[in-house]
């Protein structure tokens, strides 16, 4: 029981925590607005700026911009991905991956965005051999 509570303290403060909140209908607009204008190649350093890094405090919790990050691999291969809300979620339950838009990153640069994005991940990785 120790050793989950050490991990879930250490998981919790290495998140990195908003630079600045605004509010959660402004984060929602932003979010969209920045996935109009996100391109393939750009750099992780290009999405944080297009994206914006002001995180939402919804009760007492503050969700950073992203909200999360995951890690997928793929034989040698590992790609980022980037969830950035794009849609309120239901009162009284909480924030999914559903309410976000997946931005996937291979070597540091975007190479695809949506659901579509982590499926070709994951049946490229499917159908290569071992």
């Amino acid at each position: 029981m120790t050793r989950i509570l050490l991990a879930l303290i250490a998981t919790t403060a290495a998140m990195p925590a908003a630079p600045c909140t605004i509010g959660y209908h402004d984060l929602i607009e932003q979010n969209r607005d920045g996935l109009g204008r996100l391109k393939i190649g750009m750099t992780r350093e290009e999405v944080v700026v297009l994206m914006g890094d002001c995180g939402i405090r919804i009760r007492a919790t503050t969700y950073s911009n992203p909200y999360r990050t995951a890690v997928l691999k793929k034989g040698e291969d590992s790609y980022e991905v980037l969830y950035y809300l794009i849609q309120r979620h239901q009162k009284f339950t909480s924030i999914r991956d559903t309410n976000a838009v997946p931005i996937v990153l291979k070597d540091g640069r975007v190479a695809g965005w949506g659901d579509s994005a982590i499926r070709d991940i994951r049946d490229t990785a499917e159908k290569s051999p071992d």
